[in-house]
């Protein structure tokens, strides 16, 4: 893809930024990674005017945004992680108490919490023989 200006500061000669990969993990999914941020930086470096720099400032800038950008993103897997560790302690609280539980036809389900399983998108509450998430909890009763 081609890039042009980017906060006060352009590619010229037709300079194109790297690629994003494919692959799994936060980087590819998360835009721009550090190494190819790195590289866009190298290349607006080679090709920018020899007779107009760029201020080093617009340099400087970019790179303080993307240590920000870096730190907002370890923040918020912190974040995830605090509320994950918090929805398996709240499931593991409802062993043994009654639950009344939502269901996706608008019934409801009451019964107690006999087990808690824990997979990729968080706890279910182990309630007459079916997994349930916790947001479909209604109500709990000892």
């Amino acid at each position: 893809m081609s890039v042009g200006a980017t906060s006060g500061v352009g590619l010229t000669q037709g300079a194109t930024a790297p690629q994003q990969s494919q692959g799994s993990g936060s980087e590819a999914t998360d835009g721009l990674n550090e190494d190819a941020f790195l590289q866009l930086i190298i290349a607006q470096m080679k090709n920018q005017n020899p007779l107009q720099p760029v201020d080093d400032t617009a340099f400087l800038a970019q790179l303080a945004q993307f240590e920000t950008l870096n730190e907002l993103r370890s923040l918020l897997a912190s974040v995830k992680q605090v509320d994950a560790d918090q929805q398996r302690t709240q499931a593991q609280g409802l062993l043994g108490r009654n639950a009344t539980l939502q269901l996706a036809d608008g019934s409801t389900l009451t019964g107690p919490v006999t087990a808690i399983k824990f997979d990729q998108a968080g706890p279910l509450l182990m309630v007459s023989g079916g997994g349930h998430r916790l947001s479909d909890l209604v109500e709990v009763t000892p």
